[in-house]
């Protein structure tokens, strides 16, 4: 049998085929959190609902791009594959997306044609102060350094309107991934194997390994990743740090209060 082995890479094609692959209930999840977003953040809508288009390519957010000038605008910071764009979209937002990974933006763009979707990375965010809502949705934080997250956290903070909103929710908090560790487990779909194997290293580093196991190739491909995981009070002392003061941290997106790591989820700001 063949063994291909890939460290997981959120720019690399393969690890995105792989990862999307297996995300069946995100689409239908995203419509739900979209509008219990515009709730949260108590977001007037336009009382058109239709999707406009950012008609000046590359336009500022703020410039004339065709919208009502009472359009929302909105940033989705790792937008994936343009679930929450198109959600948004449809209530007559203006949004941009930016990701990292060529296969999640081309793939927002055929779906989103209307809107603005960037190749970016955060730390690399141009505007200032042009969204009335930026998202980063199961954003995971442990691929980058403290210091790393610090200018890509300020960046975001810096995109945001005053009297706009951030909203980022995490994966796992260190408190919730800890009561979920180890894990080992096979399982199949189609005649082929999937095995799992995620257990916690010192430092709080997460070691993840994927194989799929497919007998009619002949083939196990690996998926390789190490990531760390940053508990609750860490990462509201990284959003302190950034500047940012008013943050609540809530368990979803109704907005029921967290009050400890393993309830949270969602840190939501508001900017002055």
């Amino acid at each position: 049998m063949k063994h291909i082995k890939h460290d997981f890479l959120w720019e690399s094609e393969a690890s995105q085929e792989i990862f999307w692959q297996y995300q069946d209930k995100n689409k239908a999840q995203s419509i739900e959190e979209a509008g219990q977003i515009i709730t949260l953040c108590g977001i007037a809508l336009s009382a058109d609902p239709v999707a406009k288009p950012n008609a000046i390519p590359g336009a500022q957010p703020g410039a004339d791009s065709g919208g009502s000038s009472a359009q929302c605008r909105i940033l989705d910071v790792g937008c994936g594959l343009g679930y929450h764009i198109e959600a948004f979209a449809r209530m007559g937002c203006s949004v941009t997306g930016i990701d990292v990974a060529e296969y999640s933006v081309s793939h927002a763009q055929k779906v989103n044609p209307s809107q603005r979707i960037l190749k970016m990375q955060g730390k690399d965010i141009p505007w200032e102060e042009a969204f009335d809502l930026v998202i980063a949705i199961r954003h995971t934080l442990g691929f980058m350094s403290y210091d790393e997250l610090t200018g890509h956290i300020a960046r975001i903070w810096r995109s945001v309107k005053p009297g706009g909103c951030f909203i980022l929710s995490v994966p796992y908090t260190l408190e919730r991934a800890v009561l979920g560790l180890p894990v080992n487990q096979l399982s199949e779909r189609d005649g082929i194997f999937y095995l799992t194997d995620k257990f916690l290293m010192e430092e709080n580093i997460k070691v993840e390994r994927f194989c799929v196991i497919d007998p009619a190739k002949d083939t196990i491909e690996e998926f390789n990743e190490k990531q760390r995981y940053y508990a609750w009070q860490e990462i509201l002392d990284l959003l302190y740090s950034c500047g940012i003061t008013d943050v609540a941290s809530l368990k979803d997106f109704n907005g029921s209060p967290a009050t400890d790591g393993e309830d949270a989820r969602i840190f939501l700001m508001r900017k002055p």
